[in-house]
């Protein structure tokens, strides 16, 4: 009977979608809890004078745990992208994982954020669409949400977090030519604050047989800190592509300030032409999951910037 009454839930909430705040269904047996939540995001973009309504990474999604007892209990996390251009629901969705935690940590399996993210460019990426996170990341590879993924996360309340993650889907370069492909990419990150600073270490590697390339190994190192009513930051990398074959390597770099709902970010992919993005967004409230975003962009070597406008209703 419960189950059933959690069905009717999720559906009658999917069906309609102007609910204004998450909705915590019913738990059943075991379960601990259950979050249905999303995020509506229509947006005007205007590129060199051309101007689009599309959307702005809109998505909705269900996570929750349940109860194994002894500290134990298992979890899980559903999240799809959906358009409010089309109405339609994109192939591709953004996380589908399952796991189990408890006192030793946590273990997870699907398609999720990667380690190196979470410790290194989420500190660093506050904008909607556009910003360094979005375009420096030149030969980057597996920096994200990803999927074939399991992931090894510490427990809670150590003085330093992070977890290690390999990325394995059975692909390789040229298929059929005997080329052992075991792990596609591997990735740490890990996280402490020293005093008023919160750091953050990741360490990225994709494998050649993934992209049919040369490898890819990244490092990266960020620093943020409260100054006041600002908060500063700064992202360095440091990215090696093909170590063996000594192609050389770029340090992609990046500052970020914010305060009183303005963000302002200067990056530098450190390339041979001129790389540098100046990235400006200002975030206006009207309640506690409705807000207004304003952002622009200008890239050194595009003549064309990026504003947008965009309308953000959570639930």
């Amino acid at each position: 009977m419960k189950k059933s009454l959690i069905a009717m839930a999720v559906a009658a909430t999917v069906a309609v979608p102007t609910v204004a705040s998450a909705v915590a269904l019913q738990p059943a047996g075991d379960q601990a809890s259950i979050n249905l939540y999303g995020s509506f995001r229509p947006q005007y973009t205007n590129i060199d004078s051309a101007s689009i309504i599309r959307d702005g990474g809109s998505r909705w999604g269900i996570q929750g745990t349940h109860d194994l007892g002894n500290g134990a209990e298992s979890f899980y996390h559903l999240e799809r992208k959906f358009d409010t251009s089309s109405a339609s629901f994109p192939e591709g969705g953004r996380l589908a994982f399952a796991g189990l935690r408890g006192g030793w940590g946590a273990l997870s399996a699907g398609q999720q954020w990667v380690p190196y993210y979470n410790a290194v460019v989420s500190p660093n990426d506050p904008f909607p669409t556009i910003g360094a996170s979005n375009w420096y990341g030149v030969a980057a590879g597996n920096l994200n949400r990803v999927g074939n993924n399991l992931t090894y996360a510490l427990p809670g309340g150590m003085p330093i977090g992070g977890a290690l993650a390999i990325i394995v889907d059975g692909d390789t370069a040229e298929p059929g030519v005997g080329e052992d492909n075991d792990i596609d990419s591997t990735s740490l990150g890990l996280t402490a604050t020293a005093g008023p600073v919160d750091l953050g270490f990741g360490w990225n590697e994709v494998s050649s047989a993934a992209f049919g390339g040369d490898d890819v190994t990244r490092i990266g190192l960020t620093a943020a800190m409260d100054a006041g009513p600002v908060r500063l930051g700064i992202m360095w990398e440091n990215v090696d592509i093909d170590e063996e074959a000594d192609t050389g390597s770029i340090s992609p770099w990046s500052v970020i300030a914010s305060g009183w709902g303005f963000t302002a970010q200067w990056a530098d992919q450190d390339r041979s032409v001129d790389t540098g993005a100046l990235s400006l967004l200002y975030t206006y409230k009207l309640s506690g999951n409705t807000r207004v975003q304003v952002a622009w962009e200008t890239i050194d070597n595009r003549d064309d910037d990026i504003a947008l406008i965009r309308y953000r209703v959570d639930f």
